[in-house]
């Protein structure tokens, strides 16, 4: 689970952390922006020539193929509930594959978000926009162990199949199939999370109200500069549909 993993490579985990956020939001708000699959597309592709040039594309491979093999069952799933009337004169392929790409996007900026960006600056963000200390450290501890419960949920799953699991391909199926998936995923989590809780309590946490840590984070060139092009794409991507196709 490296593709949700922080690690400090690239020039891009160097941002600034308000500069890393702001840009996930904005990459987040195209996504859902965009009303055709063609700018999807070039989302995606803009997504993959900044993990490539950022070094990071290795490292979110696992993320991105994740997210093609879900994305292709999203499309799956419009295309049968569609119909085979609708899916023989092709007239929901545009909404199913915008469906889909959206879902893909959506996988790829979150994973290149929290390969770039620590728990801690994330916090740092939470805090200075005056969030409670409560509220920020469980957003945090949250962001923290994404890669935790996925590296769960793959073993649980591999246990499973080990002992002849076997997902359906039909829809009904499929989710009474993933019950023995979720359950025992639930169950991990709560007791790791009560596990942090009685950690904590022994251990007598209590941030000081009004603390802010102890590491600033300045605003230099660089991220000026990346702000500027991804803003500037953004906007050239919301305008591609009618400019290609008016």
């Amino acid at each position: 689970m490296e593709s949700f993993t922080y690690r400090p490579i690239g020039w891009a985990a160097g941002l600034n952390p308000w500069i890393k956020l702001a840009f996930a939001a904005e990459a987040v708000a195209l996504t859902f922006a965009m009303s055709s699959w063609f700018q999807e597309a070039l989302l995606a592709g803009a997504l993959v020539a900044l993990a490539a040039g950022s070094g990071l594309l290795r490292r979110m491979a696992g993320a991105l193929s994740m997210g093609a093999a879900l994305s292709a069952a999203i499309f799956a799933l419009d295309e049968y509930a569609a119909g085979p009337s609708a899916l023989a004169l092709g007239a929901t392929l545009g909404s199913s594959a915008l469906s889909a790409l959206e879902f893909l996007n959506f996988m790829g900026y979150a994973s290149f978000v929290f390969t770039t960006t620590s728990p801690e600056e994330i916090e740092h963000v939470l805090r200075r926009l005056g969030l409670p200390s409560e509220i920020a450290f469980v957003i945090t501890a949250a962001a923290r162990f994404v890669p935790v419960v996925l590296r769960d949920a793959l073993g649980i799953y591999y246990a499973q199949r080990a002992r002849g699991l076997r997902l359906s391909r039909n829809p009904a199926k499929l989710l009474r199939g993933l019950m023995p998936l979720l359950v025992p995923l639930v169950v991990i989590s709560l007791r790791r999370s009560e596990g942090l809780a009685e950690a904590m309590e022994v251990r007598g946490y209590m941030r000081p109200r009004g603390a802010r840590g102890i590491r600033e984070y300045g605003i230099g060139r660089r991220d000026v500069a990346f702000m500027a092009a991804a803003s500037a794409l953004g906007a050239l991507l919301l305008a591609a549909h009618s400019i290609l196709f008016v």
